[in-house]
């Protein structure tokens, strides 16, 4: 028969054990954040206008700012671009979903409003200094001209251009990343009020498929969803990448995820291999940052021949979308007043009603 010290001994071991493996567990939890942080924010840079003249002004003899949007105190606008990624074929650097997340801060109330704005890929517009070609094109010709610094560089000035915007950081991601967090977090839910189907982009697999009501989609289903451009449009496909990100951005929050060291360390090893930043902020900032990016009174705007723009035929007969008041004024406008007031402070609000009445109802992440 055991002796109480040796029962005693047992105890003390068992939990010395166990603090032993919680040390060790933390310890490499944070040396895997120190190389995710390291990985995605290797190359960080901030616009710079004279990095983008030497690069695409050849013909010009002098460097000349462009009339790029200051930052604001109460408001942040960060790029997510998705592409298929480096190694994959047909553009793997093609920037095909385009998404402006917008958060302002009430400096009176201290409350969070949040946005989402949809620049759609067909979009023709100015390279600066240079030459115009389809937005979702920036990427892959800076990444060519001076790699993805300037490839950042470049994206981000253009979307400042088009939404009237300061772009306070951008963050790219590849399709296999995509998929790959989705399947780590368990899949997400997207409630359909109609039957969803794209028979001809995977032909070969059988098309896909989701039938109304709620659908629980894992990685491939949501990037099938996210993805499909000819059963509907790319105004459509836009409106559901904005339901799929909200689904995504409520299952995090929901899922207690900091709990689950493994789950941790695998979405830091995705986040490492499969995103690139240029956004700097400790994980404490982060994660504040995204529970005030919420899902109350959101207004979402999608850039579509429904608002603001006009498709026609550019160089080798590319369809492309232009802005109908041959500037961004107008846009600028939308995404300047989309929390009530515009920069300037004059009269302009357009009501959120006007934004939902420009959305598809085909599709909610709720009943």
């Amino acid at each position: 028969m055991d002796s109480p010290l040796s029962k005693k001994n047992t105890i003390y071991l068992v939990l010395g054990g166990i603090l032993g493996l919680l040390v060790l567990t933390f310890v490499i939890l944070g040396f895997k954040v120190q190389w995710t942080i390291h990985q995605i924010t290797a190359f960080a840079t901030k616009q710079d206008e004279y990095q983008l003249f030497d690069a695409f002004g050849e013909k010009k003899t002098t460097f000349e700012h462009l009339p790029l949007p200051e930052p604001q105190a109460n408001r942040q606008n960060f790029l997510i671009v998705g592409m298929r990624g480096f190694g994959m074929d047909d553009g793997p650097l093609l920037t095909d979903t385009m998404l402006l997340v917008s958060i302002e801060k009430d400096p009176v109330s201290g409350l969070h409003r949040s946005a989402l704005i949809s620049v759609p890929r067909d979009l023709f517009v100015q390279v600066p200094y240079g030459q115009k070609t389809k937005i979702n094109e920036l990427y892959t010709i800076g990444y060519e001209k001076g790699g993805e610094k300037l490839a950042f560089n470049l994206v981000k000035t253009v979307v400042s251009e088009v939404t009237g915007v300061y772009i306070d950081g951008m963050i790219r991601i590849d399709f296999n990343g995509f998929q790959k967090i989705i399947d780590t977090i368990g899949g997400v839910d997207v409630y359909l009020q109609t039957p969803f189907q794209e028979v001809k982009q995977w032909e070969g697999a059988g098309g896909f498929f989701l039938p109304k009501g709620l659908n629980h989609l894992n990685g491939e289903q949501a990037l099938y969803f996210s993805r499909s451009r000819f059963s509907t449009s790319d105004f459509d496909r836009a409106r559901r990448q904005q339901i799929v990100l909200l689904a995504v951005k409520k299952k995090l929050a929901t899922l207690g995820i900091l709990s689950n060291p493994l789950k941790v360390y695998s979405i830091l090893d995705i986040l490492g291999s499969h995103i690139r930043t240029d956004v700097s902020m400790g994980v404490g900032e982060g994660l504040s940052l995204l529970s005030d990016f919420n899902d109350n009174d959101m207004r979402k705007l999608v850039l579509s021949t429904e608002n603001f723009l006009n498709q026609g035929i550019g160089p080798h007969k590319a369809y492309i979308l232009t802005p109908k008041d041959e500037t961004y004024g107008d846009i600028h406008q939308a995404v300047g007043s989309i929390f009530g007031s515009n920069p300037s402070g004059s009269s302009g609000y357009i009501a959120p009603q006007a934004y939902t009445a420009l959305l598809v109802h085909a599709t909610s992440t709720t009943p």
